[in-house]
């Protein structure tokens, strides 16, 4: 459970869940950032390429800036652009070469200035790069972007459906724009993630029926040895009832340190890597630990029927 839940964080790190809906100059900025309050939908914001932007440290390179909604933010950072909309975003790969941090003042080439409000991250992880080593100028919502981007978990069809209530009709009312395209940020993990579909091939019942088969012949075993014992005890007159009692008395003074040990490893791997709530994988453990633990109590109660007084003999000469 925590390899899958691993291979999905890794799914969303790399962008698989950012749907992208293209339409030149035809989507509406707030509407898309609108998208984000639909139940499924975690973030999203509008983007578009505008004029060049060259600083003054680097004279000879003119870098691409694009103009982005201030739902974009939650698209790059969990920090939102809203308190600091003066503010210019760059790539962590410009950051490195330039030592620029949020909060730096940087020269632009033509004499002005500007904040850096933030460093977003765009690693190179097979998405497209366009963002690999630019800027983003928090725009406001009068002008008509390029495209909406959504971040939707789980991904499903209704998220593309509703990227397209970004899209407005031209700018003169015409009504006869080109049909928007749909591409994902990042393909190279699948198209998808299908979490449900990974979680029903995991082995569960195997599983189980191994650990029962497990305990119960442990435990089967475990009263098999001492089968002398119990039937030196029926024939001195204890009842079978004492004994499956003295059986279950031992079972739990065994299984108080062996539960704890258990869940203390359990709890370990439950929180390693683990980049959901640890609680879901440890109860899925529990079941698992409890279930091995029911099939040891079963065997304790049915095995001792199968012991017989008559057998004292032959169970002390077999020893």
């Amino acid at each position: 459970m925590v390899d899958l839940s691993m291979d999905a964080e890794k799914f969303r790190q790399a962008g698989g869940s950012v749907t992208i809906v293209s339409a030149p100059a035809k989507i509406d900025g707030e509407q898309c950032d609108a998208l984000s309050k639909t139940s499924g939908i975690s973030s999203s914001g509008a983007i578009r390429q505008i004029e060049s932007i060259t600083f003054s440290a680097l004279p000879d390179r003119a870098l691409n800036q694009y103009a982005i909604t201030p739902g974009f933010a939650s698209l790059l950072s969990s920090t939102s652009l809203e308190t600091s909309v003066s503010g210019i975003w760059i790539s962590r790969d410009l950051s490195s070469d330039t030592g620029w941090l949020a909060g730096s003042k940087v020269s632009l080439s033509d004499g002005r200035t500007s904040d850096v409000a933030g460093v977003y991250d765009f690693p190179s992880d097979g998405r497209d790069q366009s963002l690999a080593y630019a800027v983003a100028s928090p725009y406001s919502y009068s002008d008509l972007f390029d495209e909406c981007w959504i971040d939707s978990w789980p991904i499903s069809p209704q998220s593309e459906q509703l990227s397209y209530l970004s899209v407005l009709a031209s700018p003169d009312g015409i009504f006869e724009m080109e049909v928007p395209t749909i591409r994902q940020l990042n393909s190279t993990l699948g198209v998808k993630f299908d979490g449900s579909e990974k979680f029903d091939k995991v082995p569960f019942v195997a599983v189980q029926i191994f650990l029962i088969a497990i305990s119960f012949s442990s435990a089967t075993i475990w009263i098999w040895t001492r089968r002398l014992e119990f039937s030196s005890a029926l024939h001195a007159g204890v009842r079978r009832a004492d004994i499956i009692l003295q059986l279950i008395i031992e079972f739990s003074v065994l299984m108080v340190p062996a539960g704890l040990v258990s869940a203390i490893i359990l709890y370990f791997f439950s929180h390693y890597s683990n980049p959901d709530p640890w609680i879901s994988s440890f109860c899925v453990g529990l079941k698992f630990i409890f279930i091995s633990a029911l099939a040891f109590l079963l065997s304790i109660i049915f095995t001792p029927l199968f012991l017989r007084e008559d057998n004292l003999f032959r169970y002390f000469k077999e020893r």
